[in-house]
């Protein structure tokens, strides 16, 4: 390199110097010279950082000989660094000799392997107590620096920067005086921000009662031990928080890992599964963290900017689990319900957050679940529509037997005596809706929805603390592992409900979104009827043979045999009646009605099926 202006001046430039850099690499005056080039460049400090650290690189592969002389030059803190990371008899903390006796070198130095210049550690406090810290991981170390002093500026900078750690000042804790929130509930804004990034708090004696609290506040938003909080009587940071903030960098940075989606994430979205799947596999399964090469997701349930629920698969091995991205509040609200009634039945599952995003991390306890399908998978596989030489499709009917038994196991789960959190059952609009439409036909029979759905309610009130339902037992939220165990996913409306519930609503949806209609309204009635007043299922497949077809309409019958066995099972355990169960029935169908993803002449024909067989208890009144 001739001496000259090299144009360092923006981010523009850098490709066009990293190329410049890699012609010129032989020569060792140039490459000294373009230190002194940008020395004096105007590029910001963190340019200049990720500069110096290239040229540093390229010296100690082309000149491991000279670099300890060309360090020893009085060079800027930036680039003094840079080449001490290259300079094996440098002194300082970043140096990569080996440690005293011979021992290992600090993991600081070995594990921060990556250019920090897109990462971000956000400082809250005045500017004179963090001032040197600020320029020490700005200028040494490479990160961004940002500082600020209040709660939603932290909120903001997370969504909009890679954050991997944050020092909160002593000064931070009584800003704003004594009409300021309490240093407790400054804590818990902190902690509910994230619990991906590093954590420091500087002791003050403004928030000794909060630091009492600490553990317990940071077991109660995260449901585990702390193992990213950091506790210090200053502001400095030491070996000890430098190795604390490396394990942050490498969740962070698993962008380096591949992803094969199947789906398209959001940017915030994919940075979160990216961080979670590296933080869950190193603590679940560390061999495997740190040498396979690629993951593979696939979406269970997507619903956009609301959140999705995908299918962790790392390629090569058995490992998969279910990551859950929803809205923090809503993501720690399932995880709260998890932990109160069901945490260690069949499941283990941990809750992360990072800005306005949640993940839960979940997979079943001592079994895996391999290229994991859902019983809404089976129900869409064309295989259904092949008939076995018998004339049978059995090979299916394991798998749904299995589902309904991880229905009944859920319903018997232990739970607290003061568990008072119960399950979504119906949703506000319903009474509305069914008053707008009014009685219906079906069949040439008059349905009316009003009575039927207030029975159902009636019924509700009487026995909605019988047991555990999951709430959402669609055949999406039900999986099959690799030994074709079936495994609850989703636990968003779980609580309180009546007996039977969940088994009710499987059919409902399972026969409402894959039934194929081949007869008209009236045998469809009567073949539910039949079906809900407990005939065999080689009865229903002699009454009905052409109902019966195509083959697939003979599974979804057998799913909803088994189901419907199930709730009526559930019901007379507790000492309810075959009628308290019909009633559960028809506050489920009378919610779906007019839901555009369900056949709506299943859900007519169940409502008119139903009433049918309460008319004998109780005549609807007449309008």
């Amino acid at each position: 390199m001739s001496s000259r202006d090299y144009g360092l001046r923006s981010r523009a430039d850098f490709q066009r110097f990293c190329a410049e850099l890699r012609v010129y690499s032989s020569d060792l005056d140039g490459m000294v010279e373009a230190l002194h080039a940008l020395v004096a460049s105007s590029l910001p400090l963190r340019d200049r950082t990720r500069f110096a650290r290239l040229i540093a690189r390229a010296l100690a592969e082309a000149f491991p000989a000279e670099i300890s002389a060309i360090t020893s030059v009085p060079w800027p803190p930036e680039i003094a660094m840079a080449l001490k990371r290259h300079d094996p008899t440098a002194e300082g903390p970043l140096s990569t000799r080996p440690a005293p006796s011979g021992g290992a070198p600090s993991p600081w130095h070995l594990e921060i392997d990556v250019d920090p210049g897109g990462l971000t550690v956000v400082f809250m406090g005045d500017d004179d107590e963090h001032r040197f810290v600020m320029e020490r991981v700005g200028a040494e170390l490479g990160f961004h620096t940002l500082r600020v002093t209040s709660l939603q500026g932290l909120d903001d900078a997370v969504e909009r920067e890679t954050v991997v750690g944050l020092v909160v000042g002593a000064s931070w804790w009584s800003a704003g005086g004594p009409t300021g929130p309490s240093p407790r509930r400054r804590l818990e804004r902190l902690l509910c921000c994230s619990n991906l990034y590093w954590l420091k708090l500087v002791r003050s004696p403004t928030w000794a009662s909060a630091e009492d609290g600490l553990f317990e506040l940071y077991r109660e938003l995260y449901f585990r031990e702390p193992t990213r909080v950091a506790v210090a009587d200053q502001p400095m940071l030491v070996s000890l928080d430098l190795g604390g903030l490396s394990s942050v960098i490498r969740d962070i940075t698993y962008a380096e890992r591949r992803i094969r989606y199947e789906f398209q994430p959001s940017n915030a979205q994919d940075g979160l599964i990216r961080a979670v799947a590296s933080r869950y596999l190193a603590e679940k399964y560390p061999p495997i963290h740190a040498h396979y090469q690629q993951l593979h997701a696939r979406a269970l349930a997507n619903r956009g900017g609301d959140g999705v629920v995908t299918l962790i698969s790392v390629e090569g091995t058995g490992v998969s689990f279910v990551l859950k991205v929803s809205p923090q509040d809503d993501a720690r609200g399932e995880a709260l319900r998890f932990r109160t009634f069901a945490h260690g039945a069949a499941f283990h599952m941990d809750f992360y957050c990072h800005g306005r995003l949640g993940a839960l991390a979940f997979a079943p306890i001592e079994t895996q679940l391999g290229d994991a399908r859902s019983l809404e998978d089976l129900l869409d596989d064309p295989a259904l529509d092949v008939v076995e030489d018998d004339g049978s499709t059995v090979p299916h009917r394991a798998a749904m037997d299995s589902a309904i038994t991880a229905l009944e196991h859920f319903s018997r789960q232990a739970r607290a005596g003061d568990l008072a959190i119960f399950c979504t059952i119906e949703w506000d609009t319903t009474p509305a809706t069914l008053h707008r439409l009014g009685p219906i036909m079906v069949a040439g029979e008059r349905v009316d929805l009003q009575w039927l759905y207030q029975a159902g309610i009636e019924i509700l009130d009487r026995c909605s603390r019988g047991s555990i339902c999951h709430g959402d037992a669609h055949p999406g939220n039900i999986l099959f592992s690799a030994t074709q165990a079936a495994i609850l996913i989703d636990y968003e409306c779980a609580g309180l409900g009546p007996p039977g519930y969940d088994p009710s609503s499987l059919w409902v949806f399972a026969m409402a979104t894959h039934f194929v209609a081949i007869d008209d309204e009236s045998s469809l009635t009567a073949m539910l009827r039949e079906l809900l007043t407990g005939a065999s299922f080689t009865d229903l497949c002699r009454s009905w043979p052409s109902t019966m077809r195509p083959s697939r309409n003979r599974d979804l019958v057998y799913l909803a045999h088994r189901a419907i066995g199930s709730a009526l099972s559930a019901m007379e355990e507790h000492g309810l009646t075959r009628e308290d169960a019909y009633g559960i029935m028809a506050v489920i169908l009378g919610r779906e009605l007019l839901n555009p993803s369900l056949q709506q002449l299943v859900i007519r024909c169940a409502l008119a099926a139903i009433q049918s067989l309460l008319k004998p208890k109780t005549e609807p009144a007449c309008q």
